[in-house]
């Protein structure tokens, strides 16, 4: 790599690739403790920020204005920057020399493939391990392109299988390396057994899952092994419908490996009514009248549930009336669904909130819906009003009433994985030299909101090799992470059992609390993510 500006040291050149900025080469004159002149300038290569040099004559990062990359010491209205390339799946695309867009996508050949910005040979698989020697470990990356080197931690040697192993061992223990398990044998030595096809092995067996997210729709994952799980039929009651007017209700069922079938087992459905095999009820019913009839809910596995039902098809009267007897809970801060019913009269029906208020945050639609986010906690009653089609309006009205409660407190990101029964939760990613800040987030309970680093869980920790926040991130109690690193060097990796995903970053646990008395909690385990140097 070549500094954009004459005059300015090796040392300091950085590059960006993907969406992080890197430390490459040498520590920067500003790390190195030497000081620059005023009014100097540098990029970080294909990035949007730069280096100036300030009046205490240290190097400052601070980004370009939006829609400007930095070029040639300066911000510049750049699509990108002349001279780089990125990759696109398996192509490259190089940047024009006039920096204003990217020439078409050039693949890389069957036996290459594409990696920071160029086209490299296929020498290994991705993800493969192999030992440099007793205590080097190799693992493939880059799309198969490179080994990249890392040393066993202290105490540890590396096999001839690729794995890091304790050097000394008692008879019984056990280690894990992806779809490896290792054992040490009477004799203090480790030997390996291949996990069956599907397996990945975790916490010292092999396994066919870890959660409930590796496991086909319909099974959950129970002590490793994916097991199938019943249907259950979710809907116990049905709303009832007018006599020449269109009915349609979805029945619910939980559980269960699909396509599911459905079936009428016994008794008759109203004339008009039929049951197709996504479970809904749907047609015009042409008599009034109330039947009792059974269905039968059958999964893949042949597993089945059955529950009877009645079906109340009233004649069209002098007005309509609400068949709504009750609304479900919200949980405050969350969004809020709701369906409120009526028959007889003549469709369609106009609503609205004749006496009291619905909870803050929630409003009613015309056609009976009430939605919205709750901002206050309690009970909430009101009187609801329905009008038909009619000349002069029939109308019906009924008491209801809406609970607010404090929802459970849970941690949240816009990235997740499951490990076991924690979830990682990816931040936003780190830089060298450029200041860092993320707040970590929490939905449900009752804010404000308290927040602590917790200890590792047992489950992950003996899967990352160094743990916590680098030395110069804090995480304060309001929830937020700042600081700034000059160096990504140590941070690590961590492969997500059943995927192909591999984070590498620093790892952290944390705890919110909430105001409750007492308060509820909820713990995750963090990543802030850097790119491998």
């Amino acid at each position: 790599m070549k500094p954009r500006d004459p005059g300015i040291p090796a040392a300091l050149v950085c590059v960006v690739t993907a969406a992080s900025l890197l430390a490459c080469g040498e520590v920067t004159t500003a790390a190195s403790g030497d000081t620059c002149v005023e009014g100097d300038a540098m990029c970080f290569e294909h990035s949007g920020y730069i280096l100036e040099c300030t009046e205490d004559g240290t190097w400052e990062a601070r980004p370009c204005d939006e829609g400007l990359l930095c070029y040639e010491g300066e911000c510049q209205d750049l699509v990108c920057v002349p001279g780089s390339a990125k990759c696109d799946n398996n192509s490259l695309v190089k940047c024009l020399d006039d920096g204003q867009g990217y020439l078409y996508p050039e693949p890389c050949e069957s036996d290459e493939a594409c990696h920071e910005g160029e086209c490299l040979p296929v020498i290994c698989e991705d993800g493969e391990t192999r030992c440099a020697d007793d205590e080097t470990l190799e693992r493939c990356e880059g799309s198969g392109t490179v080994w990249v080197r890392e040393s066993c931690p202290e105490g540890y040697s590396c096999l001839a299988e690729g794995a890091c192993l304790p050097s000394e061992c008692e008879a019984g223990d056990t280690m894990c390396n992806k779809d490896r398990l290792f054992t040490c044998d009477d004799d203090g030595e480790w030997t390996v057994e291949p996990c069956a096809e599907g397996q990945e092995c975790f916490m010292g067996r092999c396994v066919s899952c870890v959660n409930d997210q590796h496991c086909d729709l319909g099974e959950i994952c129970d002590n490793g092994e994916c097991v199938a799980t019943s249907p259950v039929l979710i809907t116990t009651t049905l709303p009832q419908g007018t006599v020449g007017s269109f009915y349609e209700e979805g029945l619910v069922v939980e559980g269960g490996r699909p396509p599911h079938e459905w079936e009428l087992t016994s008794g008759d459905l109203p004339a008009g009514i039929a049951l197709d095999q996504s479970g809904t009820l749907s047609g015009t019913p042409s008599d009034a009248g109330e039947e009792s009839f059974t269905i039968q809910v059958t999964d893949q596995h042949g597993e089945n549930d059955s529950r009877e039902y009645s079906l109340l098809i009233v004649p069209i009267g002098d007005g309509p009336e609400i068949t709504t007897t009750s609304l479900p809970p919200a949980d405050h801060g969350l969004p809020y669904e709701a369906e409120m019913h009526a028959s007889g009269g003549r469709e369609p029906y106009a609503w609205q909130v004749f006496d009291g208020a619905l909870p803050p945050g929630i409003e009613i639609g015309s056609g009976g819906s009430l939605f919205g986010t709750p901002e206050q906690i309690g009970d909430f009653p009101f009187t609801v009003r329905v009008l038909d089609a009619s000349e002069v309006p029939g109308f019906d009205t009924k008491d209801l009433s809406i609970t607010v409660e404090i929802a459970p407190l849970v941690i949240v990101g816009e990235e997740e994985y499951g490990f076991g029964d924690y979830k990682i939760i990816v931040l936003s990613m780190i830089a060298p030299y450029l200041p860092y800040s993320e707040q970590l987030e929490a939905q449900g309970g009752l804010p404000p909101y308290l927040w602590n680093k917790t200890d590792p869980p047992d489950i992950i920790e003996q899967w990352v090799e160094d743990w916590g926040l680098p030395p110069d991130l804090s995480l304060n109690s309001e929830g937020v992470v700042s600081g700034m690193v000059t160096d990504t060097s140590d941070a690590v990796e961590l492969d997500i059992p059943f995927t192909d995903i591999k984070l590498h970053g620093y790892f952290f646990s944390a705890e919110v609390t909430d105001d409750q008395d007492p308060s509820d909690r909820a713990e995750a385990v963090f990543c802030i993510p850097t790119m491998s140097l």
